[in-house]
């Protein structure tokens, strides 16, 4: 005997994706709104002095960087509660979900990255949110 279930179909996934994008454009345009005094949003970056914020939605080669930087800050820290998996934060990096805000030090013609921010749009008590903790 097959066992029908309802809500799924190419119809429920357009529309979870369409809420999706609704939910990343509510949270953006907040965003937008709420940028501090002194910072200046060109596209997707930021810019205050000689420090530059850029969204990215992949690492990219930039894998190995943020990766190292990650174990250095964290893996104590994970030792001495979670655990720390290193497969596991290394498919957190990668995930398709994944956003990042990545702060540069820009000095003349160098621009060099010293920090980085991990975070994903999720939905929460049906409200979209965009949800950053310790990767």
């Amino acid at each position: 005997m097959k066992r029908v279930i309802s809500g799924g179909g190419r119809d429920s996934k357009r529309a979870r994706l369409k809420q999706s994008m609704r939910s990343r454009k509510l949270i953006e345009d907040a965003y937008r709104r709420n940028l501090p005094e002194g910072i200046a949003r060109t596209d997707s970056k930021l810019e205050q002095k000689h420090v530059e914020l850029e969204l990215q939605d992949t690492l990219g080669d930039m894998l190995p960087w943020a990766y190292m930087l990650l174990e250095r800050n964290m893996k104590s820290l994970y030792e001495g509660s979670w655990g720390w998996d290193e497969e596991k934060k290394r498919e957190e990096l990668v995930s398709r979900r994944a956003r990042f805000v990545i702060a540069y030090h820009v000095q003349d013609k160098s621009r060099d990255p010293i920090a980085f921010v991990h975070y994903r749009y999720v939905q929460e008590a049906r409200e979209p949110v965009a949800a950053c903790k310790p990767t």
